[in-house]
């Protein structure tokens, strides 16, 4: 692979030069992404070994979900979505392949995602029974997935021990704690409601739930917004790890946890000496270097770095822009959305944006022009990189056509990188017939979705033994 430094001459004034030294590092040949690819390749099945699993950048967790939703479920769910700053309760529908939902959304408190355990549980059990009563559902027992977005081992397909905590949650006494016997246990003590816990999953393998019920090819799930995660459908003779039957369905989701990529240095010759500073300046330095170069939360920050290059070195804006683009956060990935959004004339609306929003004092067409590359160099390298860990899995799955459901909102917001990671993806692995559907609300109806799946299961298995 090309190794991708940077080289600086101070004698070399030209500034088309300078800004061609910064931007070319971002532009991966088809030759570094299919090495990435191999590098994913040799992880991903490390990863699903027992004596090699430690070697690995990836987790591959077995997450229990044997079979996705075929279409056939019917009948009332419930589900439950935790993994940010709200919590959802719905309600799920389902008759003659149609779906209807209800939810309702409750703020998790600051005080209650760093609180105690009990309090956290507590207050989740209180959301279930709110909702439950207010929706007259007290005297059923309705079947619940539940979607806890956060990394956790499984022994079951209704168990989570978590792992560690993100997102602005931290309680400490849950690590290494099973939170569906926790929550369980919380409404144990409520004696108001009733309800069977049945699955529990990440938002990726929601994802992929979610489209499955519609598209039986869907055999991938990606979700790229302000993180980065995907899942796939494995065969379990390739999943050594596995320790349960291997009787009918012979496969097994498993939630890649592809962040993680090039933590152990997989990456290290294509980031750049921004990807470098990003990295140092974030909560988790040396974890996440895959996400860190293609999700929401980092593409930002990787501009205002590459930018504030150009500044110094007296291509982009005056010398005064140093001051503003030393600030952390001050340059969003929602902005650079906007930038590549823009079709006006002269980039009106880039201007409009450097002047009121980063309180620029002064900006020119060709400031506006260099800020639009700059944005588009980081965005198409992320999309690339991340169609180079979809091709991975394509051809780890291997079946001519794969459909991969996609959710989030890098992927649906931005206007290029969709069609980016598409086009590249074809590119990576031509002799597969691969639709991107976008998948809605993984995280909640499929949740739901699973649980259905899971009682479809338990009602086939039980007319197979009265044959």
């Amino acid at each position: 692979m090309k190794l991708l430094s940077f080289v600086h001459n101070p004698r070399n004034n030209d500034p088309s030069r300078k800004v061609e030294e910064v931007l070319s590092q971002f532009d991966l040949s088809k030759e570094t992404l299919i090495t990435v690819m191999k590098r994913m390749r040799q992880h991903c099945e490390m990863g699903l070994t027992k004596s090699n699993r430690r070697q690995s950048d990836l987790l591959m967790l077995p997450t229990f979900v044997r079979s996705l939703p075929d279409g056939s479920e019917r009948g009332d769910f419930m589900a439950l979505d935790l993994g940010g700053t709200n919590f959802r309760v719905l309600t799920v529908h389902i008759n003659d392949h149609q779906i209807d939902t209800k939810s309702e959304r409750f703020t998790m408190p600051e005080a209650v995602m760093t609180g105690t355990s009990d309090e956290l549980f507590d207050y989740l059990a209180g959301c279930i029974a709110e909702y439950v009563h207010r929706h007259n559902l007290a005297d059923k027992r309705i079947p619940m997935g539940f979607t806890f977005s956060f990394p956790f081992w499984s022994n079951s397909l209704d168990s989570a021990r978590l792992l560690s905590w993100t997102k602005g949650f931290n309680i400490p006494s849950v690590v290494n704690e099973d939170v569906v016997e926790l929550l369980k246990r919380s409404l144990k003590k409520r004696q108001d409601i009733d309800v069977e816990i049945v699955a529990v999953l990440n938002d990726t393998v929601g994802t992929i739930a979610a489209c499955g019920f519609e598209d039986q090819s869907c055999n991938v799930g990606l979700i790229v917004g302000t993180g980065t995660n995907a899942c796939y459908v494995e065969r379990l003779d390739n999943v050594e790890l596995w320790e349960g039957d291997r009787d009918h369905p012979k496969q097994m989701v498993i939630n890649c946890e592809w962040g993680a990529f090039g933590n152990g240095g997989a990456l290290d010759d294509i980031r750049t000496e921004y990807d470098r500073i990003v990295d140092n300046d974030s909560l988790n330095s040396g974890k996440h270097i895959y996400e860190k170069m293609i999700s929401g939360m980092y593409l930002g920050e990787v501009c205002r770095h590459v930018m504030l290059d150009l500044v110094e070195r007296g291509v982009l804006f005056d010398s005064t822009a140093a001051a503003v683009l030393k600030q952390r956060g001050v340059f969003e990935t929602r902005h650079v959305s906007e930038v590549e959004s823009d079709t006006s004339n002269n980039l009106q609306f880039v201007g409009t944006l450097l002047l009121s929003e980063l309180k620029l004092a002064k900006v020119t067409d060709e400031d506006c022009s260099l800020v639009l590359s700059v944005c588009q160099a980081v965005s198409k390298r992320a999309a690339r990189l991340a169609a180079a860990g979809l091709a991975t899995l394509v051809t780890k799955v291997n079946k001519p056509q794969i459909t991969i459901a996609v959710d989030g909102s890098l992927y649906i917001k931005h206007p290029t990188f969709k069609d980016i990671m598409e086009a590249e993806l074809k590119n990576l692995a031509p002799q597969f017939d691969i639709l991107l559907k976008t998948s809605s609300d993984g995280s909640g109806r499929g949740a739901a979705l699973v649980a259905a799946s899971v009682i479809r299961e338990r009602q086939d298995r039980l007319i197979n033994k009265s044959v």
